[in-house]
């Protein structure tokens, strides 16, 4: 008992820091460029409407939750705590080493940090994956924070790969637009084929919010808007298609 409590506090420890990086990139600001100048500076055709990334702030309340039902929750499960915490601690480091290479505009560092998050993200969603016969409680601050937080670490993961392809010469003379094209439709593909093995509802929808964010952004380019905006539609009928097999399944 007295090992999980300790890496429980050590887990509200890293996931504070990551809350209060957040607060002083923008306060101080980091690299002296806050978030909306830099989306400017490195605009993309994946990068989505300003209004998306206010899906960070229920990823962080929700993330908070988890770490509170954690503490509240009946019996200890040391093994699964270590598991968790072995991923979750790395995920916390790796936001804030992403935000820091960001804001000092190491385009490249900053996407391979992306990718690793993403990784601790995934092993995070697989663990919560593993939970058999899950409680209410559970599918609510277990499952449903690490979903969201999945999904739309995989959106961000494109819109950092377009950053790469547009500013910093990766693949020289493919045209943006077919980048960006290409990255939505494999987003897509592989969401649903790791929804369709999961059977999980919520995984496409952050990134059917940010996919429908990007064709908000970019009505005027006619092919990309139907592209990211049939996307988001596929994915959030897959979503809601998911959910509702689910809920007949528990009937």
């Amino acid at each position: 008992m007295f090992k999980t409590k300790t890496l429980l506090w050590w887990n509200c420890l890293f996931f504070l820091a990551v809350i209060a990086m957040n607060i002083l990139a923008e306060a101080i600001p980091l690299g002296g460029a806050g978030t909306g100048e830099l989306s400017k500076r490195y605009f993309t055709l994946l990068t989505p409407a300003g209004y998306a990334f206010m899906i960070w702030s229920l990823i962080y309340v929700l993330v908070g939750c988890s770490l509170v039902y954690l503490f509240r929750r009946k019996g200890s499960r040391d093994p699964w705590i270590t598991s968790y915490s072995l991923w979750f601690i790395p995920s916390c480091l790796l936001n804030m080493g992403w935000l820091l290479l960001w804001h000092y505009e190491y385009l490249v560092l900053s996407f391979i940090a992306m990718v690793l998050l993403l990784i601790s993200l995934a092993g995070l969603y697989r663990l919560t994956r593993t939970i058999e016969r899950p409680t209410l409680g559970e599918t609510w601050f277990l499952r449903l924070p690490f979903s969201l937080y999945t999904g739309w670490i995989v959106t961000a993961t494109l819109v950092n790969l377009q950053v790469i392809i547009q500013h910093a010469g990766l693949f020289p003379g493919l045209a943006p637009s077919t980048s960006a094209i290409a990255l939505l439709i494999i987003g897509a593909i592989a969401i649903i084929l790791i929804g369709s093995m999961t059977r999980d509802g919520v995984l496409p929808l952050p990134v059917a919010w940010g996919f429908a964010a990007i064709a908000a952004k970019h009505y005027e380019e006619r092919i990309l808007f139907f592209t990211a905006g049939l996307a988001a539609a596929i994915l959030l009928a897959f979503a809601i298609g998911l959910l509702f097999i689910r809920a007949r399944d528990r009937d």
